[in-house]
């Protein structure tokens, strides 16, 4: 991967200086479109629950429109989405998404030290910006 980005340090990120090199109308667009799709899945399994032990909600993030929206993007979709998973405290279905988007258009996996996927967007992060600063 090996991506310079001038934002990202091994100590922390440049808020600002990412916030300047940022498309904030993809940032935008990528928020509503995921954020629209969480809120789907969420109504689907406050309807039904049972959907969330089978597995559904994946099925559902693969399968939507609004997510291949995203993906669709390509490059244009990568800061805004490493952004948003950077800012959030929570680490929920929203930033799973998120974090899934970024694998997805990275083109490479993501395992942690026991060489597991990773399970959660901050754990995700965490792997993503070693392989920013090329440490892995």
């Amino acid at each position: 991967m090996k991506t310079q980005w001038t934002e990202i340090s091994v100590n922390d990120v440049n808020e600002e200086l990412f916030l300047k090199n940022m498309d904030i109308e993809a940032l935008t667009f990528i928020a509503e479109e995921l954020q629209t799709l969480a809120n789907q899945i969420t109504e689907k399994q406050r309807k039904d629950p049972d959907s969330i032990l089978r597995g559904d909600w994946i099925h559902d993030i693969a399968e939507s429109e609004h997510y291949q929206n995203v993906i669709d993007m390509g490059n244009r979709a990568v800061k805004p989405l490493y952004y948003i998973v950077y800012k959030s405290e929570k680490t929920g279905l929203y930033e799973w998404m998120c974090s899934l988007a970024l694998e997805k258009l990275s083109k490479e996996e993501f395992l942690n030290e026991d060489g597991m996927k990773w399970a959660t967007s901050k754990e995700f992060l965490k792997l993503y910006t070693e392989k920013i600063l090329g440490e892995n």
